[in-house]
């Protein structure tokens, strides 16, 4: 092979050299490409952007703001539509206010007026009148506490008080009210007036000596002894003797008491302490119904306890017949009042002030005008 041979044809190495040298060229031309391809949708995604979505956005933006506006316009329309029903709701109320105060104002203009007319025809008042109606009032006083208290002894020295601003008016047209309420005075004190205190405390010291009463607690008798029957020696007696025997054997086991009256069992202590509490209990009932004036209760209480001393404590006691002897003593007594059912004065009197004060006072009366 000749020089020139070896010059034309190429190597494998020069084959195999000349794609590595183009190729970096297509590598930058290919990198070219892909940055306008890039920059070119950059552009166009922009352009987009600024033509077509950004407009779109800046709408539904603008809509969003307006509705929220919107919705901001209705709340406070719905405020001030509940403010204005509040306010209404308080001018109604300070309007029921006024009406109030006016209707107040007139009623206390009304009752001005009818002081007003009092005081003037109070001012022509005599002073017997003054005397009267207190003498009236002093006799009401006195029907409250005989009727609601029944306190005798404080309705009287009302009673006579009110005689006593009679006797200071010196008028003899009074004399008939003054004989009224002397007439009272005695009925009052024909009145028959239990002292319930004394019945009460007397009961207080029955229920303190309920643990001193002795119960009636029975006890078997104890049997007699028996002489036995001694045994003849003699042989023929045998049948005695056996019987004799055998009956002295048997009343060493068993043994048959008659007794006349019935036999009672023993108390347990619980029972006893609940008897006990039985007739404590009846006594202060009959006491509570003592000072509530209850006639009824009392005596049925009463009545209670001795049937359960005499059916649970020893009657032959002297304390037992101590405490019966008392609680007889307070089945005798009365303890409600026949109270009568007016007093003359009071209706008298109530008649002559209503007359008197219903009269005016003339210059014919000689009494001069004092108030």
């Amino acid at each position: 092979m000749t020089n020139k041979e070896l010059v034309s044809q190429p190597s494998d190495t020069d084959q195999i050299d000349t794609p590595k040298a183009k190729s970096p060229v297509l590598l930058w031309v290919a990198v070219v490409i892909l940055f306008i391809c890039i920059f070119s949708g950059a552009g166009t995604g922009y352009w987009f952007f600024t033509q077509y979505y950004q407009p779109i956005a800046q709408k539904v933006d603008s809509q969003r703001n307006l509705s929220a506006e919107v919705t901001k316009l209705q709340d406070s329309q719905l405020a001030l539509g509940a403010d204005l029903k509040n306010s209404l709701l308080q001018q109604a109320n300070i309007d029921t206010a006024i009406q109030k105060v006016q209707s107040a104002v007139t009623a206390q203009g009304k009752r001005q007026n009818a002081i007003d007319t009092d005081i003037a025809k109070l001012s022509g008042t005599r002073a017997s009148d003054w005397l009267l109606a207190e003498a009236d009032y002093l006799t009401r006083m006195a029907g409250r506490k005989l009727w609601l208290e029944e306190d005798t002894r404080t309705a009287i020295l009302l009673l006579k008080e009110a005689d006593l601003r009679l006797d200071e008016t010196a008028d003899p047209a009074l004399l008939p009210i003054r004989k009224a309420i002397a007439d009272d005075i005695v009925t009052i004190q024909q009145l028959k007036n239990t002292d319930t205190t004394s019945i009460a405390l007397s009961l207080h010291g029955l229920i303190e000596n309920i643990e001193n009463l002795p119960l009636d607690t029975i006890k078997l008798p104890l049997p007699e002894e028996v002489e036995l029957a001694e045994v003849s020696e003699n042989v023929g007696d045998w049948k005695d003797n056996l019987v004799k025997v055998l009956d002295s054997i048997a009343e060493q086991f068993v043994r048959h008491v008659d007794l006349e009256k019935e036999v009672q069992p023993f108390l347990i202590p619980q029972q006893e302490s609940l008897v006990r509490e039985q007739l404590r209990l009846s006594l202060v009932q009959a006491q509570s119904s003592l000072l509530k004036r209850n006639a009824e209760l009392f005596f049925a209480s009463l009545e209670q306890a001795e049937s359960i001393i005499k059916r649970n404590f020893k009657t032959n006691a002297t304390v037992t017949l101590d405490t019966l002897n008392m609680l007889e003593q307070q089945k005798q007594k009365s303890i409600q009042m026949q109270l009568p059912q007016t007093l003359q004065s009071s209706q008298m009197l109530k008649d002559a002030a209503m007359n008197r004060l219903a009269k005016p006072v003339t210059e014919e009366s000689g009494l001069s005008s004092e108030i």
